[in-house]
C-alpha cells in the first residue's frame, strides 16, 4: 500500500530483486510489460 500526496491508500505493487551483485540491463519483456502499463494508464 502507497498513499498519495493527500494521505489516501492506493493498492500497490512493488518488484524487488534480491541477491542482486551487479547491475544488469532489464530484459526486453519486462521493459515491454512496464510500457505496456504507462500505456494502459495514461502515464506516456
Amino acid at each position: 500500500m502507497v498513499f498519495t500526496e493527500f494521505g489516501d491508500p492506493v493498492g500497490a505493487i512493488a518488484y524487488v530483486k534480491v541477491e542482486q551483485s551487479e547491475q544488469t540491463q532489464p530484459s526486453q519483456e519486462y521493459l515491454a510489460t512496464i510500457r505496456k502499463g504507462y500505456k494502459d494508464w495514461g502515464i506516456a
